[in-house]
């Protein structure tokens, strides 16, 4: 029986991995690639590479999480439950999210929470805020600065907003990636799966994703530089801290302050507020379905 877990438990995490990078990819270079700056092929490219980086340079920052054969099983399961619970019903819900309430859940069968739960939920509620101020600030920054030679400095933020996208890949191959990792036991075979499936993700289901970034917004080279910007470093302080973060929630809290700046030219406000639900109903339906099944499997 341990045997058919383990085996069960790799199938769906190889899964994940794959759902997890094809469908984060639309955030990370939708915009260098709305801005035609790269080729999709190229932006693709580049993100596979940043993936694999983060995860193999920064990974193991997220190896505080550590679970058995069984509630490994539960926690992809889970995380698959509610990612087609979102697809069925369009609204974007976190594989990553998923899996830290899952773990939560599982250790609520044996009377309590992560030692860091509260930490990570306060994060995850305070962080947007603070990313929206500071996309804010430096948009208008770097504006002002801009104004007196315009064209010059919108050539520099476009090759910005390029080297920006990578960064932001390689933050989410450390945390996300990194945090798969860790509860798939952190071996080298593993990291070596895990990257390769990273790699088939971004190149298989990426083009597909690629095209949805533009239902939720559009800008240029100021306000996309000010963005990935905002969203690095929300995601390297999470990893510097082991607190897994969905890459939807730091973009989501970037667009709020730059829609801000820009008056609410820009958002797609519907599909904001579709974000913010789906995020709250993953939380509680990870946090419950892991409690329930593992309750049951032990």
């Amino acid at each position: 029986m341990t045997l058919i877990y383990i085996a069960v438990a790799y199938v769906l995490m190889a899964l994940s991995t794959f759902l997890v990078s094809a469908n984060n990819l639309s955030l990370i270079v939708g915009p260098v690639v709305g801005s035609r700056l790269i080729r999709p092929q190229a932006a693709i490219l580049m993100t596979a590479v940043g993936y694999v980086a983060g995860l193999v340079v920064q990974g193991r920052s997220m190896n505080v999480y550590s679970v058995n054969d069984s509630a490994r099983l539960v926690l992809f399961a889970v995380s698959l439950v509610v990612f087609t619970i979102g697809e069925g019903s369009r609204i974007p819900m976190s594989i990553t999210n998923s899996l830290y309430m899952s773990i939560n859940g599982i250790h609520l069968v044996n009377g309590g929470l992560l030692g860091n739960f509260y930490v990570v939920v306060g994060y995850w509620f305070l962080t947007p805020i603070l990313i929206a101020a500071f996309s804010y600030v430096v948009y208008l920054i770097i504006r002002y600065y801009s104004a007196a030679n315009p064209i010059r400095y919108i050539a520099m933020f476009k090759v910005l907003m390029i080297v920006l996208s990578f960064m932001v890949a390689f933050s989410f191959g450390a945390n996300n990636l990194g945090l798969v990792w860790a509860l798939s036991s952190p071996s080298i075979g593993n990291l070596l799966l895990i990257s390769a499936i990273a790699v088939l993700g971004a190149i298989i289901g990426g083009r597909r994703t690629l095209g949805a970034y533009g239902r939720m917004y559009g800008f240029g080279p100021l306000t996309g530089a000010s963005a990935q910007l905002s969203v690095f470093i929300a995601m390297e302080v999470a990893t510097f801290l082991a607190i897994p973060m969905t890459l939807t929630l730091s973009v989501t809290g970037a667009l709020l302050g730059l829609a801000f700046a820009h008056r609410f030219r820009f958002i797609n406000a519907n599909y904001v507020y579709m974000i913010i639900m789906g995020y709250f109903a993953s939380l509680l339906l990870s946090l419950s379905l892991a409690f329930i099944i593992y309750k049951l499997l032990i």
